[in-house]
């Protein structure tokens, strides 16, 4: 069996953890306590209750020290079974309805026989942007068995002289097992500072958590 030998001189003993650092190594030969990396940091934990919300609403969170955002979301339903998930961009803390995200999607799509592997998913025209974006086109049921999970990612969000790039992926349940592969452009320059999901109907529950990373 192999021994492992430790060089104590590489160890700085009489340095004192503070909270939240870890021990890591600060060169080749040396160790210390140190901060974790602030390259890639949860900003936000958004919950959302299928008995009273109507919206999940993820805002406010955006800042100048990161260029891109990832969202995971978990156990996302519908307050009501066989419901549409649809979202829309914040713009100034509110829901951004006017006529202007460019979107589509390819589903990863599979039921009992198996007789579907990929399709189309949902899509607005180039030249004509619609006002919320459809995420599936087929319906999402309610139960603890079929929650669904998505990873969204944000390019850039506080910009003021680009139109945003949305991009991300959402699965769930209806009689099937689905996966959209989706990509989002809202055609407006002005700041994102967040995003609104809700379902075509009823209430919406889940959990969101924001990540910043540099």
């Amino acid at each position: 069996m192999a021994i492992t030998t430790l060089n104590n001189r590489s160890i700085n003993r009489s340095d004192t953890a503070a909270s939240g650092q870890v021990w890591t190594a600060t060169s080749a030969t040396a160790a210390d306590f140190q901060a974790v990396s602030a390259d890639y940091v949860k900003l936000a934990t958004v919950t959302a209750d299928a008995a009273s919300d109507a919206t999940a609403a993820i805002d406010g969170h955006f800042t100048s020290d990161y260029d891109v955002y990832i969202l995971y979301g978990t156990a996302i339903v519908p307050g009501t079974t066989n419901q549409d998930l649809n979202y829309n961009l914040n713009v100034s803390g509110s829901a951004h309805t006017s006529s202007e995200y460019v979107y589509a999607s390819g589903k990863n799509y599979l039921d009992s026989t198996p007789t579907h592997y990929w399709t189309t998913g949902m899509k607005s025209d180039f030249d004509n942007p619609h006002g919320t974006v459809l995420m599936a086109n087929d319906t999402h049921i309610t139960g603890a068995t079929t929650v669904g999970c998505m990873e969204f990612t944000f390019y850039n969000p506080l910009s003021t002289t680009e139109y945003k790039w949305f991009k991300g992926t959402w699965s769930f349940t209806d009689t099937t097992m689905q996966t959209y592969f989706h990509t989002c452009r809202l055609h407006n320059t002005s700041a994102v500072t967040g995003v609104t999901f809700k379902y075509a109907s009823g209430n919406i529950g889940g959990k969101w958590k924001l990540y910043g990373l540099k």
